[in-house]
């Protein structure tokens, strides 16, 4: 899409995690599943790793998955960055904004805990 708009020297795309929970593993079989049939292409090699402060500091827009993800996330950043924070879903035009503190309403599903 981005290379579509002409963006795709503008904008990178990276994916971290908020916790080592999940450290070292590739990507979620389920997730690579859906990723295939709707024509993404896939990274050679995808290991998962906690968000680096490199990262944060080069970062303009973060989109938490789920609402336990952003708090981990918030509680990670500077100050000067909790504003970059949006959930994921939260540009879907069909969906109602949460009010705060109900951001889990527009979670995505979880592949490992539902």
């Amino acid at each position: 899409e981005f290379e579509r708009r002409g963006l795709a020297d503008k904008v990178d795309v990276e994916s971290s995690g908020v916790s080592d929970e999940e450290y070292g593993n590739p990507i979620d079989r389920r997730a690579v599943k859906v990723l295939r049939e709707r024509g993404y292409e896939l990274p050679a090699r995808h290991f998962a790793h906690r968000i680096t402060r490199d990262e944060i500091e080069r970062t303009d827009l973060f989109l938490p998955m789920t609402a336990s993800h952003m708090r981990a996330l918030l509680r990670q950043l500077p100050q000067s960055k909790r504003g970059e924070v949006h959930m994921y879903r939260s540009f879907d035009p069909n969906l109602p904004k949460p009010a705060a503190g109900y951001e889990d309403e527009i979670d995505l599903v979880d592949p490992w805990y539902g």
